[in-house]
């Protein structure tokens, strides 16, 4: 129910891309049309590790 408000929502339906990270729902994203990404190779990340 989550995944549709947000998909549905008026202010985010005209967005062009959507990101996630997930370790293990896969599927349930899936259902909503998301795909692995293309080309990781253009992708980059910085994650900061708590002190």
């Amino acid at each position: 129910m989550l995944m549709e408000s947000i998909m549905n929502h008026s202010e985010l339906k005209n967005l062009q891309r959507w990101g996630l990270a997930t370790n293990d729902a896969h599927g349930l994203y899936k259902k909503f049309g998301f795909e692995l990404i293309k080309r990781p190779e253009i992708f980059m990340e910085s994650v900061s590790t708590p002190s």
